[in-house]
């Protein structure tokens, strides 16, 4: 049985895999531990990661990066519409994210899931060569905010790519997993916990979650995100103020997708360069700029970022509060992400939190080792890693109508009952579930009500959010209530201590359908059958390659 885990990042992923009584994360071909998450493709097979990120250079149309902010999101999305001018995109019969590109000479058309599947598929192959053997079940990780429909899409990508995924686990709280293994002198389980902030600030986001540790315990507290505040939001306000104030050459057209991806590397590079430096510094931006004694300095940058470290200061704040504790009771703040490092930020954390914040963990690997870490324990390998018991929460509310099943921050998994009145006579009614942070619907729960002969039908609706954070209704009853001031027979209504506690009896099942996202079987059988054959042709290329390179060294021998 497989042991591992996969950090699904915005703009890298990370694997970790168990080997030799070990956790450890795992080297790509150009042996680096982190992947970028790009997937391009050629006129004779599919590139991926570093090889996907050349191919980027030379064919841009057909070199797909930033995957994982369309995961599960409608074509007619605000956000995708403001932010797929990059890609051809289309209009898929689920209402999803296809994007158009040549494959093998033809013109094709690929889902968002297809396309983080495979990613997967890569990823899969690189722990298989580290472990030697078949990998089926794993943990992923997911931003603490993906919502029902985002996660399930997720789900699909992984079974595309031939994994089992055990769980999908949130960033911060695989993070914080992984602190909880690595510290050897946590309290007792009788004695007051360790609480630790992890802030993460990734590319294309801004998380932080607390929690609680005892040995072998973890508890999850509070979880806070925003979407709008990662790496590459300072990244593009700063290209934003190179492009405004700094001057090019006359032919430079700067609407042009190769241009711009320069600009936002120099922003990159500057921005790093700023949380080292006060010092006023250039761009580097390839024969592009014409005046370079322009220059940016950290105070600039903070300036133009303002309203975004705002914001970051807003999300700790929020954090904080939800988690109930005092100051006094933080022990320590762990940071994350290439973007916590901006001094602004750390500022921030320490204004809030008053702790300066630590980097004690490996901040490229941590999220991957927890998820390796969490997926041991759920297999059963305990060789591995021992027992450990983890309490995650949701990070926002879910509602049916307008009644909160399942408030922010509930534990996982969870169950809850509410009631809910129908009026008489109804043949049918559909439900919507919602999110209320961020607000949109997750799914739909039709119940089936052409039977039902009561004069005053109460609905008891049963629900669940499983380890995954999905949700679902699982049981649908149709009762009365009781009229106390009525002569009645206690045992008839009796059935169970809580009906009797709330006046209400069952009268009978009612037929409940839980329309939920993500593919249907047929169409996942369908995605899974294109993946082999896509990677049966990548298999052949390299075979092709590899012999040629062969054969080339061999006639090089037989010249000298």
């Amino acid at each position: 049985m497989s042991i591992v885990g996969i950090d699904f990042g915005h703009d890298s992923c990370v694997v970790a895999v168990a080997k030799g009584g070990r956790i450890k994360c795992v080297d790509n071909e150009q042996g680096l531990r982190t992947t970028p998450t790009i997937v391009a493709f050629g006129k004779r097979q599919r590139f991926f990661g570093v090889e996907a990120k050349n191919e980027a250079v030379t064919n841009p149309q057909n070199s797909i990066y930033g995957i994982k902010r369309y995961v599960g999101r409608a074509y007619t999305d605000s956000w995708t519409k403001a932010n797929s001018a990059s890609f051809k995109t289309v209009m898929m019969t689920d209402s999803g994210v296809g994007f158009q590109t040549s494959y093998l000479g033809q013109d094709k058309v690929f889902t968002t899931e297809q396309l983080v599947g495979m990613m997967f598929t890569h990823l899969k192959g690189l722990a298989e060569d580290k472990i030697l053997d078949e990998v089926q079940e794993c943990v992923i990780s997911v931003p603490s905010y993906f919502t029902d429909p985002e996660r399930r899409a997720v789900l699909d990508a992984a079974h595309i790519a031939g994994l089992l995924p055990v769980r999908l686990m949130n960033d911060t709280t695989a993070a914080a997993l992984n602190y909880g293994m690595l510290k050897k002198d946590l309290p007792e389980l009788n004695a007051p916990p360790r609480n630790v902030v992890i802030v993460d600030c990734g590319a294309s986001a801004f998380q932080v979650c607390v929690g609680a540790f005892n040995k072998r315990n973890l508890t999850i507290l509070a979880s806070e995100t925003d979407m709008n505040v990662g790496g590459r939001h300072f990244d593009e306000a700063i290209a934003k103020f190179i492009k405004n104030k700094f001057h090019f050459q006359e032919n430079v057209d700067l609407t042009d997708i190769s241009v711009l991806k320069k600009v936002l590397t120099a922003a990159e590079k500057l921005k790093m360069q700023m949380s080292t430096t006060t010092s006023e510094l250039t761009p580097e931006i390839d024969y592009l700029e014409r005046n370079v004694g322009n220059t940016i300095c950290r105070a600039t940058f903070e300036k133009i970022c303002s309203v975004r470290i705002r914001r970051v200061e807003t999300v700790l704040q929020k954090c904080f509060q939800n988690s109930k504790l005092d100051v006094d009771d933080i022990h320590s703040v762990e940071i994350l992400g290439g973007s916590s490092r901006i001094p602004a930020i750390k500022r921030l954390i320490e204004k809030v939190f008053r702790k300066r914040p630590r980097s004690t963990m490996k901040s490229d690997e941590a999220v991957a080792l927890g998820c390796a870490y969490q997926c041991s324990l759920l297999t059963g390998a305990d060789h591995v890693v021992g027992n450990f018991v983890i309490t995650d929460i949701t990070p926002y509310q879910i509602k049916l109508i307008e009644q909160v099943m399942f408030p922010i921050h509930s534990k996982l998994p969870s169950n809850c009952s509410i009631r809910l009145a129908v009026l008489a006579n109804s043949t049918g009614v559909a439900y919507e579930e919602i999110e209320s942070n961020p607000t949109m619907i997750i799914g739909k729960v039709v119940i089936d009500l052409k039977d039902v002969v009561s004069k005053s039908p109460v609905i008891n609706i049963m629900a669940s959010v499983n380890g995954n954070g999905l949700c679902k209704v699982y049981s649908v009853t149709l009762e009365e209530k009781v009229d106390t001031g009525e002569s009645r027979n206690p045992d008839a209504m009796d059935t169970s201590e809580s009906t009797q506690q709330n006046q209400y009896r069952t009268i009978q099942e009612v037929m409940v359908e839980n329309h939920v996202f993500g593919m249907q079987r047929s169409e996942l059988d369908e995605k899974i059958r294109e993946e082999i054959q896509m990677v049966k042709v990548d298999n052949l290329e390299k075979i092709r390659k590899s012999t040629r390179a062969t054969l080339e060294w061999f006639a090089n021998q037989i010249g000298k």
